[in-house]
């Protein structure tokens, strides 16, 4: 290993064999903005090129950024989306930190969201890309439009210890949304939660929506897919967009039993009608900061 001469560590051989040893363009392996970049390269976008790192509310926080170009008249249109990948051994190697689940058996029946045998939750890896523009842009080329976004709210819940937060974070970014969108909990079709399947996050995310939202119809998609990191919002909003052409309600994969500390209307079992075209789409990242973002079908 690099810096041992003759069993001894020495830390200025170490420099110079670490430098020997390092692939030259390492550093274009993990640099989170390379994603966006190729994508520009290989469609010769030549817009705002942005990359935000906000763990889970990193592919909402891009969607509204983009969205807030949209509104100022900077853009027609912008690639959006967000990826993650937490299945590598630097993101594994931190697995208490990140609230994994205990092994079983079967590893399908984990993540279980707002489960009252939840016990943590799993790794994934995954993309989603939307294409977010204009009205009159994508009508004037024929585009085939899937959703409008009607409003989004950001709120921090700053606790140097997350795990004692009371979900305040979470309200005040429900409220914002739904202000922003003018709409009530009664005009919300479903709100498609984070859902993470830890015992602290769901409990404080549940007591939130019921706050603000009461009874509606809620979901998590992370029993199909996992943590997908920075790309979960990407990803999950895509199973609503699909669910909103239908008319349903994508059910919770893997909750069973609703915990008594989850005191919302979970979906489950199988897909549920949807009594308005308007989702409510959430996550939260590390840190306490959320994200919401009110999509409606078009």
């Amino acid at each position: 290993v690099g810096g041992i001469q003759d069993g001894v560590f020495d830390f200025s051989a170490l420099v110079h064999a670490a430098m020997e040893m390092i692939f030259p363009l390492v550093m274009l392996i993990y640099l989170p903005n390379m994603p966006a970049c190729h994508i520009g390269i290989a469609h010769d976008a030549r817009g705002p090129n942005n990359t935000l790192t906000l763990h889970r509310g990193s592919s909402l926080a891009a969607i509204t950024e983009a969205v807030r170009l949209l509104e100022r008249g900077a853009v027609d249109a912008m690639i959006c989306g967000g990826c993650g990948n937490c299945i590598n051994p630097s993101f594994l190697a931190r697995a208490k930190t990140h609230q994994f689940a205990a092994p079983v058996d079967d590893p399908s029946t984990l993540p279980r969201p707002f489960d009252a045998a939840r016990n943590g939750t799993l790794p994934g890896e995954g993309a989603a890309v939307f294409i977010l523009e204009s009205r009159e842009f994508a009508e004037a080329r024929g585009a085939k439009i899937y959703a409008k976004v009607r409003g989004y709210g950001m709120r921090t819940d700053p606790k140097l210890d997350h795990s004692k937060s009371e979900g305040v974070g979470i309200r005040q970014a429900i409220r914002g949304a739904m202000f922003d969108a003018e709409l009530s909990p009664d005009d919300l079709g479903h709100v498609n939660a984070d859902g993470l399947g830890t015992l602290d996050e769901d409990s404080r995310e549940a007591a939130a929506i019921r706050a603000e939202l009461g009874n509606v119809p809620t979901t998590s998609l992370k029993g199909y897919f996992g943590n997908i990191g920075s790309g979960a919002g990407a990803v999950e909003l895509v199973g609503s967009l699909l669910g909103l052409q239908h008319g349903l309600i994508p059910p919770t994969r893997n909750c069973e039993q609703i915990a008594p500390d989850c005191p919302i209307n979970v979906v489950r079992e199988k897909p549920q009608p949807m009594n308005a075209p308007t989702v409510l789409k959430l996550n939260t990242g590390l840190g306490g900061r959320t994200f919401a973002l009110v999509v409606e079908k078009v």
